[in-house]
């Protein structure tokens, strides 16, 4: 009796086993976890000075970003994210990735005139325009009109401007 319930048990615990080893496995609904993204762009409003230059950037992402300016009278804006500012007044550069866009108002202004002094003593209009550097009241650089780091400006030669000390800024290379 006791030999018939252990065959009789065995063969109940092989049967199951055999049963349930052809059906499937319940399969559970599956989720994906998505990184919440950190792209931005690098500057959300930015001034310049007529015939300058800037760089914009999008943050967080490798992928290609598509730039464009709803006015390209105003600034242009190269593949690179370069802005170049045209003339007086303000437009939005857009930058586009995976169907997103980033916006940056651009505002334009003229060079203040009534901060450009000239310092030159020379009068001679050979090699002016060349020579023509800027400095400011308290820096220890020379600047171009255009550099994005020149705030007070005052107009003088390349050669005076080193002869008094400056040297040339590394951002505009004058």
């Amino acid at each position: 009796m006791k030999l018939l319930k252990k065959i009789l048990l065995s063969i109940l615990i092989i049967t199951t086993v055999f049963t349930f080893s052809q059906i499937t496995p319940l399969e559970l609904p599956t989720t994906s976890i998505v990184q919440a993204s950190n792209i931005s762009i690098n500057r959300k409003r930015y001034t310049l000075v007529k015939g300058s230059t800037f760089k914009l950037k999008i943050n967080g992402t490798s992928k290609k970003v598509k730039w464009s300016s709803n006015n390209k009278k105003i600034a242009t804006v190269n593949s690179n994210g370069k802005v170049t500012a045209k003339k007086k007044g303000t437009c939005t550069i857009t930058g586009k990735v995976n169907e997103k866009k980033y916006s940056c108002k651009i505002t334009v202004k003229n060079a203040k005139s009534n901060y450009v002094y000239n310092t030159s003593k020379s009068n001679s209009s050979t090699n002016e325009k060349s020579s023509t550097v800027y400095i400011t009241k308290t820096g220890k650089k020379y600047h171009r009109l255009n550099c994005r780091t020149l705030r007070s400006i005052i107009k003088t030669t390349k050669k005076e401007a080193q002869a008094r000390g400056y040297t040339a800024c590394k951002v505009c290379c004058p």
